[in-house]
């Protein structure tokens, strides 16, 4: 692995910066309005856009006063952004078979903490990852530490959810294996 060069970001500040990048260029962005459906072309051959769901129904999912339909939002390319497991994701992965003849998803759990931390061991724009470490080989996971700005620093480690030991406990290594060796502690 090699990271020199590449930048450490915040997730949630470059969405935000994109969305305004994408308003800036004529782009709708409604933020708060989940996709609940994929809309596919009149041949169904295609994805033409989602809708969102719609709003005040009540517990039997008849509508009340407040009832408004979802809005239909149709465009050129729609992107998929859910995460590994979305529900719009696989109901598409379905119906064009998209996960034929690749390698099944692999699942794991991670753990995250940011510390804000001493000048003395600040080392701004400071990668580390790691493959299988601090874990033993039979256990699949790794770990990352990243610098960023203001003295913080993000560690974390990730664990594969097939692990055999069913006493392992993936905070407890979190915070027994990987802090305690970066603190220098045995």
């Amino acid at each position: 692995m090699n990271n020199k060069g590449n930048y450490i970001v915040s997730l949630s500040r470059l969405t935000a910066w994109l969305g305004e990048q994408a308003e800036a260029l004529g782009v709708e962005v409604y933020p708060g309005f989940a996709a609940a459906h994929v809309l596919y072309s009149e041949d169904g051959k295609s994805v033409k856009g989602v809708a969102t769901g719609d709003v005040g129904l009540d517990k039997n999912g008849q509508p009340k006063d407040s009832y408004e339909p979802g809005m239909e939002f149709h465009s050129k390319v729609t992107l998929f952004g859910e995460g590994a497991h979305g529900s719009l994701s696989k109901q598409v992965q379905q119906k064009f078979n998209l996960r034929e003849g690749v390698d099944p998803q692999t699942y794991g759990l991670g753990i995250k903490e940011v510390w804000r931390v001493r000048d003395e061991v600040y080392e701004p724009g400071k990668v580390v990852h790691t493959l299988g470490w601090p874990m033993d080989y039979k256990t699949y996971g790794g770990s990352w530490l990243y610098h960023m700005e203001d003295n913080m620093v993000s560690m974390g480690l990730v664990i594969g959810l097939d692990y055999e030991n069913p006493y392992l406990s993936p905070y407890r290594e979190f915070q027994v294996r990987f802090i305690r060796s970066l603190l220098g502690m045995s």
